[in-house]
């Protein structure tokens, strides 16, 4: 018995500390619906995933980075 609470109390430990730790944020832009480039900060780590999502940016025209013409840019941060 003591056994197996000791089993269950490590797999606890292990779980909580692996969704305690922080997450980078991965930013995608998309221009015209086709992926362009993927960034990952990792000089930070993020604890809540609201503060990296909210760094997204909905759809808007804008320049593209590749050939510069017009495109429709969308950023999305998970």
């Amino acid at each position: 018995m003591k056994k197996s609470l000791l089993v269950i109390a490590m797999a606890i430990g292990f779980a909580l500390m692996a969704v305690s730790c922080g997450k980078s944020c991965v930013c995608t832009r998309y221009e015209d619906g086709k992926k362009i480039f993927t960034q990952k900060d990792s000089d930070f780590k993020v604890y809540d995933k609201k503060i990296c999502e909210d760094q997204s940016q909905p759809k808007t025209d804008g320049i593209s980075i590749v050939d510069g013409g017009k495109v429709t840019v969308e950023v999305i941060c998970k």
